[in-house]
């Protein structure tokens, strides 16, 4: 089964292979390209600062937070902070930055979606959750694995058995089932299995919803005035 980093597997000039529909961008602004028709996903190319993955990397697993929210734009870099108030006590500066980092790709997404409110998620993954192969039912979702391996994705076809990882600290936008238009996806993605291993993964889980859309069980609506006491 080949198994690789799509970064890698982009530049194969094997023909034997499907290329993926799979977009590589320099900026954030450029997921707009999402909306080409031929594309399913497209991953920002980057690089999370040094100092930042250190930290995140040797985060003890308690100070890692698991958490779900429905928020404003406005309302993420108070409620990130928060949620890592503990790891801030000994160097606050790449809580910061993650904090900062969430908040412009929950703002994107509200701006590209039309939509006053985004979920929020940072999960905090160390057994084989979410190990099958799906797509999501919404109109798209955003991924970026800040520690640990990084999403997995496959095609929707049996007679192929590629799988290839998005890059540690890549955000990546997917179209879901909802994508408007009359082809569906065929790009899957899931966790990839860590079970047993002692890996600990911290992700960031974006998408647009509305208010009809909440959870009572499993969504907490924040406000700004909220974000700054959820611990």
């Amino acid at each position: 089964m080949a198994h690789d980093t799509l970064a890698q597997a982009q530049d194969t000039t094997l023909t034997t292979e499907p290329r993926f529909p799979v977009a590589h961008v320099d900026t954030l602004a450029q997921f707009t390209r999402l909306r080409e028709k031929q594309l399913e996903a497209v991953i920002w190319t980057r690089t999370v600062p040094k100092k930042v993955q250190r930290w995140l990397d040797k985060l003890p697993a308690r100070q890692i937070p698991d958490a779900r929210f429905v928020l404003n734009p406005e309302t993420v870099f108070d409620c990130v902070c928060a949620l890592f108030k503990p790891a801030r006590m000994t160097d606050p500066d790449p809580a910061l930055w993650l904090a900062q980092d969430a908040a412009r790709m929950v703002q994107f997404i509200s701006e590209q979606f039309d939509t006053d409110w985004v979920r929020l998620r940072l999960d905090r993954v160390q057994d084989n959750a979410c190990s099958k192969f799906h797509i999501d039912n919404v109109t798209a979702r955003l991924i970026c694995t800040y520690r640990g391996p990084g999403t997995q994705l496959s095609l929707d076809d049996p007679s192929q058995e590629r799988i290839e990882e998005v890059p540690t600290g890549m955000p990546i936008l997917l179209k879901g089932r909802r994508w408007p238009g009359s082809t569906q996806p065929t790009l899957r993605h899931r966790s990839p299995p860590i079970a047993g291993t002692g890996q600990i993964r911290l992700l960031l889980v974006l998408e647009s919803v509305s208010l009809d859309e909440v959870s009572p069980e499993y969504d907490t609506v924040l406000t700004r005035d909220d974000a700054r006491f959820i611990v």
